[in-house]
């Protein structure tokens, strides 16, 4: 009876062995025969697809749920991103109102897409930025199309943001996508499998077929060659061919800092993906989109960062337009923006300046009298010499710039208010031998009315306006 149940489950153990293998095979081959077949070719057509519409593309931005919404203006109009046969008279950034008397305000983004893509010919109204209505007679025609598609951009770490150099330092993974027209035939081996090419054996054979590894780009002054792998791989999707660009590295990228409101500031972390491609050549047109996956790897880093000194708020992934040398080029623009963990300011400067102040500030409780003006000049004047030591605990936290920073204008005021004992008490030390009444008077209201305007102050300094 043992034996018996042995050999069953030997039996099934090589059966299931077996397919696996005959599966594992089966991958391998269909990968080969794609090589082979992408070997055999000798010639390969750009990978644009035809399109024939209005031309006519909008503003987007992912929305909060990650859905790609059409940016509007205040009324609701859509704004233009850029116009292939309108160049000139629909720019970036142009409102539509009309397409043949359909009011663009009353309907969806899905709506409005398919009026673009289903109208032959049509009348638009439209507003610049002067807000002066214009008509015009738009048609539909043929016109070449790549898109680009960012599946991913993982954020491993942010590991340094160094807002005194302006730049911060990012580990990734990034993958982008596009559709192969010119390899739908040869793409037909692949089956459901996915070709990845790693080896330089195999890339060389990838030589005549246009890949936009220098073309489609993270912006970034500086990247550690060592740890930067790149790869591409092909696979199939509904009876079509795709192309999917790996890079995984670690790279820092410049970021411009506003520090005006230190420490209590909020930074944004900027991410973008250029086009080296024209957006807008001739009628052969050039875009980067962005997938679900993308709008779920930024938001895994919002909810799940190592960024001690740093809080993620919120995040942004829209279309920015570049222009270069009076030509444009398209950009996939990431924001993060960060606010900093300002506990360490408030516990180890604000506060300590607060307490040297309220010492400062104590001399004004005591009576001016003769025998005590030296006990308050000598209080005084302490607590000022350590509030201006004080000066030297930030200042490697932020470089050296022309603007007064909250936490600037904080100790400068925390200065001010620190001498007005001192000179409180010289005046008064003159004013006791001829009216000591007044004297009293004098130091009690400066107590009260100083103490308040300082407060006041600092209100103004902090508080959001």
């Amino acid at each position: 009876m043992f034996l018996r149940k042995l050999f069953i489950y030997l039996k099934y153990l090589f059966i299931i062995t077996f397919f696996l293998s005959s599966h594992i095979k089966a991958g391998i081959d269909n990968c080969d025969m794609f090589i082979q077949s992408i070997e055999d070719k000798k010639e390969f057509d750009y990978p644009t697809k035809t399109l024939n519409d209005l031309g006519i593309f909008f503003q987007k931005k992912l929305g909060k749920n990650g859905n790609e919404e059409i940016i509007r203006d205040k009324n609701n109009y859509p704004k233009v991103y850029f116009s292939v046969f309108e160049k000139e008279k629909l720019k970036n950034g142009t409102v539509i109102k009309s397409i043949n008397k359909n009011n663009l305000s009353k309907i969806s983004d899905s709506q409005l897409t398919s009026l673009i893509k289903k109208i032959s010919m049509g009348t638009i109204e439209y507003s610049n930025s002067l807000n002066e209505t214009y008509n015009t007679k738009v048609y539909a025609r043929e016109y070449e199309s790549i898109i680009f598609l960012v599946d991913e951009l993982f954020i491993n770490t942010i590991g340094e943001v160094d807002a005194k150099k302006g730049f911060f330092a990012m580990n990734y993974n990034f993958k982008l996508i596009y559709e192969r027209p010119d390899l739908k035939s040869e793409g037909v081996l692949l089956k459901n499998d996915e070709c990845r090419i790693k080896t330089k054996v195999y890339e060389a054979k990838f030589n005549d077929i246009y890949r936009p590894d220098k073309e489609i780009f993270i912006t970034q002054f500086d990247k550690d060659r060592d740890k930067i792998e790149e790869s591409f791989g092909f696979y199939q999707n509904n009876g079509n061919t795709f192309l999917s660009q790996f890079i995984n590295g670690t790279s820092k990228i410049r970021s411009k800092f506003n520090f005006s409101k230190f420490p209590f500031d909020t930074q944004p972390l900027e991410i973008n993906i250029i086009s080296g491609l024209k957006i807008n050549a001739g009628n052969e047109i050039t875009q980067i989109y962005s997938t679900p996956n993308l709008f779920k790897n930024i938001k895994n880093f919002k909810e799940n960062n190592f960024l001690e000194e740093w809080k993620v708020q919120n995040f942004e992934i829209k279309n920015n337009l570049i222009n270069i040398d009076n030509s444009n080029y398209d950009s996939l623009k990431i924001s993060i923006n960060i606010k900093r963990n300002s506990n360490y300011y408030i516990f180890k400067i604000i506060i300590p300046v607060l307490l040297i102040l309220l010492v400062a500030w104590s001399v004004l409780w005591i009576p001016p009298k003769e025998e005590w003006v030296e006990s308050r000049l000598t209080t005084s004047i302490v607590a000022l010499l350590s509030l201006i030591a004080y000066n030297f605990v930030f200042l490697d936290d932020i470089p050296k710039l022309d603007i007064l920073t909250s936490l600037d204008l904080f100790v400068l005021l925390s200065y001010l208010f620190c001498a007005i004992p001192i000179f409180t008490t010289i005046f008064l030390s003159r004013l006791l031998d001829r009216n000591p009444k007044r004297a009293y008077k004098r130091n009690k209201a400066i107590r009260f009315y100083g103490g308040a305007i300082y407060i006041v102050f600092n209100l103004f300094i902090f508080l959001p306006i």
